[in-house]
């Protein structure tokens, strides 16, 4: 038996007005997925427990059977892990996204989804003006980049903000901030890093061919879920079987990798809507001649609830699944595979809201298990589905064992 666990980040959402009430799930075109419920099982699943940030690193931990709560140390750990960087006992990692302000305004926290090529530019210039025996940048994709500080006096113990919750608003009250005395320096440390990098970032020639373009610049760094190294009980010891995830985002591969799973580059992933989808497919079918579960994650529709963008998350949905759903399940039926397929949002992440919410995120299983629900899959019938609400390691244990 072979598992697929597809996970379409955000993809749940709330009933639009322009949509006659419907959600993008229910007004898009995607029959592979949606029939999945025929045949299948629906649920719901917490997959942001109580006392957790409203992360994609907090609920793809959960997917998998991890406890975010007494295991995640913070996302700047998972993509150091992901990109190689190997964290020391007394190292922290933080994402660090290159955003762009607008005075005190942040007014847009992916730089314009900046090239990768243009990013590292900026990240190997900063690099070279301010990497010292403290703080290290390391370069990621896109916006996407990470900062390394070290040292005794080094702690996480600060509070940070994701950008992509602040967009539009002063970014002054969010700025790092110390949640105890111990990290007093870690708060000053940072906050003058950014002043300082922002205004190196100003007068970079990059970022001024990015505004005589019409582009928005790279014009600061912005640190966030800070971590110390992870470490957790690799996968397959849990689960008795080995596994391999297929993803862009380094979130998901830094989560396989310290979980001992595959977690190839597949080239052509992107993170976003110009992600090769097709590639993402074929990656993953390669993955199952080797290993027993394959883990699939899209980044493409978040991107398009956290813009808010209605019409670009009912594409990027249909997206997934004509061109990756679909073409998975044909290569599986092609080579005779018994196999149990599972599409699951990590959260929900509604347009009218443009972040993360808590809801219990709709999901589906189908294969060769018992029972059927034989309605079309969306997040109204999940809420109905057989399954119930399931919390912890049930959802993985559900599939497992259908």
């Amino acid at each position: 038996m072979k598992y697929i666990i597809l996970v379409p980040d955000g993809m749940a959402d709330y009933p639009l007005r322009q949509l006659s009430w419907k959600t993008p799930l229910m007004a898009a075109r995607a029959p592979t997925i949606k029939s999945l419920g025929k045949d299948g099982r629906m649920g719901t699943f917490r997959s942001l427990p109580k006392g957790t940030q409203a992360g994609s690193d907090v609920a793809n931990m959960s997917i998998m059977g991890y406890d975010p709560a007494t295991q995640l140390t913070g996302r700047g750990a998972l993509e150091s892990a992901a990109m190689g960087i190997k964290l020391a006992d007394d190292e922290i990692a933080f994402r660090c996204n290159l955003i762009t302000t607008d005075g005190s305004l942040i007014r847009d926290y992916s730089a314009g989804y900046i090239p990768t090529e243009e990013s590292r530019q900026l990240l190997g210039a900063l690099k070279a003006e301010f990497d010292d025996d403290i703080a290290t940048f390391h370069a990621g994709n896109s916006f996407r980049n990470i900062l390394v500080l070290g040292g005794e006096k080094v702690t996480d113990r600060v509070r940070t903000t994701p950008p992509h919750d602040i967009v539009g608003q002063d970014f002054g009250p969010y700025l790092p901030r110390a949640l105890d005395e111990s990290a007093r320096v870690v708060q000053n440390l940072l906050r003058d890093l950014m002043e300082r990098t922002r205004s190196f970032l100003e007068e970079h020639p990059l970022n001024r061919d990015r505004k005589e373009r019409g582009e928005n610049p790279g014009n600061m760094i912005w640190p966030w879920s800070p971590g110390y190294r992870l470490d957790i009980r690799p996968f397959s010891e849990i689960w008795g079987m080995d596994g391999a995830a297929v993803s862009a985002v380094d979130t998901v591969k830094g989560l396989a990798k310290s979980a001992g799973m595959e977690a190839p580059d597949v080239p052509g992933a992107t993170g976003f809507t110009d992600t090769d989808y097709e590639a993402k497919a074929g990656a993953a079918l390669d993955l199952l001649r080797g290993v027993d579960l394959v883990y699939v994650h899209v980044e493409a529709i978040d991107e398009m609830g956290h813009s808010g963008d209605v019409g670009g998350k009912i594409g990027a949905i249909e997206d997934f699944d004509s061109r990756l759903a679909s073409n998975l399940v044909a290569g599986l039926e092609s080579r005779g595979l018994d196999y149990t397929l599972a599409v699951i949002p990590d959260h929900y992440t509604p347009c009218t809201v443009r972040t993360h919410v808590r809801d219990p995120t709709p999901f589906v299983i189908a294969g060769h298990g018992p029972g059927r629900d034989g309605t079309e899959y969306d997040e109204e019938n999940a809420k109905m589905g057989s399954l119930g609400l399931l919390e912890g390691d049930a959802f993985i244990k559900m599939l497992v064992r259908s």
